[in-house]
């Protein structure tokens, strides 16, 4: 399901919402944003500008394609002059410890080949502390395809995030059960990927890239490990 940005200042926007798992973005224009302490761990990734977080009386300057993770139990707070932010929650039973990576930190994979080739930078990976997370930022050459080959991981929704097109946009697909559904999208847009096959493709004259974050529910292993569409199994 495609979710357009609205773009109101300082007015969230939910994105997805399953009550265990949620996900929404706002625009912040010189603006607080606090975070409560509830029984929710908390991803936060910016996607354009700069913030400053604080968590337990520190401050931490987050710029661009940065996450933090933030364990449950803890009070939190934004600001930025201008920044587009995107807050992931899911409720958590382990207290974790708070940490946050600059996109130049996170495990980075040149991924693919030829026309589908792309950066995936790993911002939550298995071996990092959370409880039902996986995230990080896929960026693509001009012209080519990511998420590809068209895999899925129908136990395990996923949410992707646009950025970084400026005016151009890109075309995200999902295809489930012999059904193709095709996206438009630009900035700041997301899709909701709850199962199905889900690749994607950039216009010639920009890459596509996006934040994506995925949940694992209970009792399923936090892994990125994924089922291939028969059509491209080597």
């Amino acid at each position: 399901m495609l979710v357009k940005f609205e773009r109101k200042p300082n007015v969230s926007q939910t994105i997805y919402d399953i009550g265990k798992f949620k996900v929404w973005e706002v625009l912040l224009s010189n603006s607080f944003l606090k975070l409560k302490s509830n029984s929710f761990e908390k991803a936060i990734a910016v996607l354009s500008g700069k913030i400053e977080l604080k968590v337990d009386n520190s401050k931490y300057p987050l710029t661009d394609r940065s996450l933090a993770y933030i364990p449950l139990g803890t009070e939190s707070e934004i600001y930025a002059e201008e920044a587009v932010v995107v807050v992931a929650e899911a409720e958590a039973v382990n207290k974790h410890k708070f940490y946050f990576k600059h996109i130049g930190s996170m495990k980075k994979k040149l991924v693919g080949e030829r026309s589908y080739l792309r950066y995936v930078y790993t911002a939550i990976g298995p071996e990092d502390p959370s409880d039902h997370f996986l995230a990080g930022f896929t960026e693509g050459y001009p012209g080519n395809w990511t998420s590809f080959p068209p895999h899925k991981h129908d136990e395990k929704p996923e949410v992707y995030v646009y950025y970084g097109m400026g005016r151009y946009y890109g075309v995200q697909f999902i295809e489930e059960n012999g059904v193709f559904k095709a996206f438009k999208v630009y900035d700041y847009d997301a899709v909701i990927i709850e199962k199905g096959y889900h690749p994607n493709v950039a216009l010639p004259f920009t890459g596509i890239n996006y934040f994506w974050i995925i949940y694992v529910p209970e009792n399923i292993p936090r892994e990125l490990k994924v089922k291939t569409h028969p059509l491209f199994e080597k």
